[in-house]
């Protein structure tokens, strides 16, 4: 039995636009996300939110109703798709395409790919991607990609404000 090439994809902020939901439901313009760790927070929006600031980063990244309700990237799963059919060039080995993921809803993640049509082999919920064994990862997190790349790991990077200024790291879009 050949071994399959494994690749990883990240959901939140990858698949999922998580940031265009935030947006929308806080009225915080898309491009303030334009930094991995943007200070977002102000009296005015703290009062409008009844969070302070350590509340509303929280609540950012683990509020379920938002990850759940986040819309896919438009072209995901097409892209997906397109993926979990492909056969590596040189080895012929069919792709296996694996959610990997750090997030807070392990729950959701399954669910919400079956809502967007977006195929997968299999979801790993971890905090250390790097202990996976995939073959190349596509993820949006600066830190994660960094730490892969300089291991030696092959990765891609979602492009997105966060991480464009990011060089050496090949960018890939859905659309």
């Amino acid at each position: 039995m050949t071994k399959s090439y494994i690749i990883g994809l990240d959901w939140n902020s990858t698949l999922a636009d998580n940031i265009s939901m935030i947006s929308k439901c806080t009225g915080i313009p898309i491009g303030r996300f334009d930094t991995w760790n943007p200070d977002i927070w102000t009296p005015e929006l703290g009062y409008r939110l009844k969070m302070n600031r350590e509340q509303l980063d929280t609540w950012m990244w683990t509020e379920p109703m938002l990850q759940a309700l986040a819309e896919s990237y438009p072209g995901a799963a097409e892209g997906v798709s397109r993926l979990s059919k492909y056969r590596h060039p040189l080895t012929g080995q069919a792709a296996s395409v694996w959610i990997v993921t750090s997030t807070s809803c392990p729950g959701l993640v399954q669910p919400w790919l079956r809502r967007w049509g977006i195929p997968f082999d299999r979801v790993v919920v971890t905090g250390d991607k790097a202990s996976v064994e995939w073959d190349v990862l596509l993820d949006d997190r600066p830190d994660t990609l960094l730490a892969m790349a300089a291991s030696g790991r092959q990765v891609l990077r979602h492009s997105i404000g966060w991480n464009r200024h990011l060089t050496g790291i090949r960018g890939f879009n859905w659309g």
